[in-house]
């Protein structure tokens, strides 16, 4: 009998055990990277909701202030009626000059105009072939002509000229004695609201839009020319997210492109507007499946 080692028989005893240490080995792997997968995607998520809070943060703040530099303008027209006698008018040229040097002022305003008190216009600050035509029907004359509504955010309107969207901003106007002289009247157009938005990185997919309390889109980044003056679906249900708070959080999917998105919705001030800056979820993934991929690939 020889007593040299079996080393055939000892390797068919080792051989079984290999496959079992390599699933051990897959599996302690697994333990470790999972875990730091799931926290790398709950990060990159958290990371994009409060880059979305941030963007509608600035975003709301800026068109408020907007709104407020309009609102300057509208208040010098307002100011300057009520230090005239009662039924007495500005001469035209000093008005229209007033009209015209305050709409070069804003990078958001396309003209200003005044009614009187019947709804005619009598001033306007480019056009001058509108003068004498009755606006009396457009609820920014009669929400001034029925009370002091102070300042007035109109839902987006098609002009009647132009067929345009635009949306108007007005403030009553007063004779000295307090009776009803007219309404003042600054016309925004939505594209000039939009490039405020053009230098922002949203990714591929993002989105953000301005739209009035009543669910008409005002403008959108990217600009889809067909969806402006359209009513929005979601925006019930952002109002109905943020309550009695001034902003919402969360998840939805788009009526017009049906991407999934994490937003943040914001009011403007006190205005009847909402702004909402959303980032792609695919988008806010993307290097996280890459990593993944690799990771799970490799195993």
């Amino acid at each position: 009998m020889s007593d040299s080692p079996d080393f055939g028989t000892h390797t068919r005893r080792r051989a079984p055990m290999l496959p079992a240490i390599g699933v051990l080995r897959i599996a302690v792997v697994l333990a470790i990277v999972v875990p730091l997968l799931l926290l790398g995607r709950t990060e990159a998520l958290r990371a994009a909701h409060v880059t979305t809070a941030n963007l509608a943060r600035v975003l709301e703040e800026q068109t408020d202030r907007s709104l407020a530099v309009v609102d300057a303008h509208l208040s010098t027209v307002v100011d300057l009626w009520a230090q005239l006698p009662a039924g007495q008018w500005p001469s035209a040229s000093r008005l229209r000059g007033l009209l015209t040097g305050k709409t070069g002022e804003s990078s958001y305003v396309r003209s200003m105009f005044v009614l009187d008190a019947g709804g005619v216009m009598m001033f306007h600050s480019r056009a001058q072939d509108v003068l004498g035509r009755s606006f009396s029907d457009r609820a920014y004359f009669q929400v001034h002509r029925d009370g002091n509504a102070g300042l007035y955010v109109s839902e987006m309107i098609r002009g009647r000229l132009t067929g345009r969207w635009n949306m108007m901003l007005s403030r009553r106007l007063n004779n000295a004695d307090g009776s009803f002289a007219g309404v003042v009247v600054a016309l925004l157009e939505p594209d000039w609201l939009e490039r405020d938005y053009a230098d922002l990185d949203i990714g591929p997919n993002g989105l953000i839009n301005l739209r009035h309390a009543n669910g008409q889109l005002v403008a959108r980044k990217p600009r889809l020319d067909d969806s402006i003056g359209q009513v929005l679906p979601s925006t019930a249900f952002l109002q109905k997210a943020m309550g009695s708070t001034d902003s919402a959080s969360g998840e939805y999917e788009s009526t017009f492109d049906h991407v999934q998105r994490l937003y943040t919705a914001r009011r403007v001030g006190n205005a009847p507007l909402i702004v909402l800056v959303a980032l792609s979820k695919q988008d806010v993934l993307a290097s996280w499946r890459r990593t993944a991929d690799f990771y799970l690939g490799v195993m």
